[in-house]
């Protein structure tokens, strides 16, 4: 909206509200007669207040043509639209609609401001109890894998996939940092793809590939992982697969892979994306 004459918050007694200079008002408006009788006789014929429906000051710049500090007024909005009204003529008209128009648009704005501001600490709060309804869970799983005396590092990460998918809370990323994935049994250190994908949240093709991409494994051209010359040693071993045959499968020293995981941003990387690069992984 173009403005046509200014409107500005001013203090009236203990309450801000929306006025326009007075001598502002009478230029709008092409008043023929001088501003201080014209003054006079709106607020007169309007009935306001000195105090609740507008203000006087004295002019601080110097008079140039002598004489006393000329007087100034500042019209609360109400009275200013009652006094564009008592001119009656279509100068009066415009500037009241104008004004009409403006509290209609800070009165839109002051609701949607109100709105937003409701949207924002309802969610907010439903983002808090839905945490907070997620962490009372992963307390109580943790509590149930003590008494069935179950591993913990399996029901942390059962209880985080569960969490993520029935709440849409990721609490994935964090799980390599847990003390329960760090004190894992030694009979339980060296795990398969699929296994360390449980203790992470992730997939076996994910683990897979991650492995693949920061060159740890390579496929053969008869579709199995080998381990690389880079992997420390002690940190994987080619065992058969289920004692069947002479198929054989890779596991992984749990403790390394987690913090390769962390380190390399494993949390972070689109996996997705590079499954779809196999082909730089196989040996040609």
């Amino acid at each position: 909206m173009q403005e046509l004459i200014r409107i500005e918050s001013c203090k009236f007694g203990d309450s801000e509200i929306a006025a326009v200079n007075a001598r502002n008002l009478w230029e709008k408006l092409e008043v023929k007669s001088k501003f201080a009788d014209w003054i006079i006789d709106k607020t007169s014929q309007a009935h306001l207040t000195e105090g609740s429906d507008y203000l006087v000051f004295l002019q601080k710049e110097k008079n140039l043509q002598g004489g006393r500090p000329s007087k100034e007024y500042v019209i609360s909005l109400d009275s200013a639209k009652h006094i564009a009204m008592l001119e009656g003529n279509e100068k009066g008209k415009e500037i009241r609609q104008y004004f009409i128009d403006f509290e209609k648009k800070a009165k839109e704005a002051l609701l949607a401001m109100i709105q937003k501001k409701s949207q924002d600490t309802e969610a907010m709060t439903k983002d808090l109890d839905l945490k907070r309804f997620a962490n009372e869970n992963l307390k109580l799983d943790m509590e149930t894998a003590q008494i069935m005396k179950v591993p913990p590092s399996f029901v942390l990460s059962e209880s985080v996939k569960r969490i993520k998918f029935e709440l849409g809370i990721d609490y994935t990323h964090l799980l390599p940092m847990s003390e329960y994935m760090k004190n894992i049994p030694q009979e339980d250190r060296l795990l398969n793809p699929a296994a360390l994908g449980r203790k992470i949240g992730k997939s076996a093709q994910l683990v897979n590939n991650f492995l693949a991409y920061h060159g740890y494994q390579k496929k053969d051209r008869g579709g199995e992982w080998n381990y690389t010359a880079i992997v420390p040693g002690g940190m994987v071993e080619r065992r058969l697969w289920n004692g069947q045959g002479m198929r054989y499968h890779l596991v992984w020293n749990v403790d390394w892979f987690l913090i390769a995981w962390q380190e390399k941003g494993g949390h972070i990387m689109d996996l997705d994306a590079e499954a779809k690069a196999l082909d730089l992984f196989r040996d040609v």
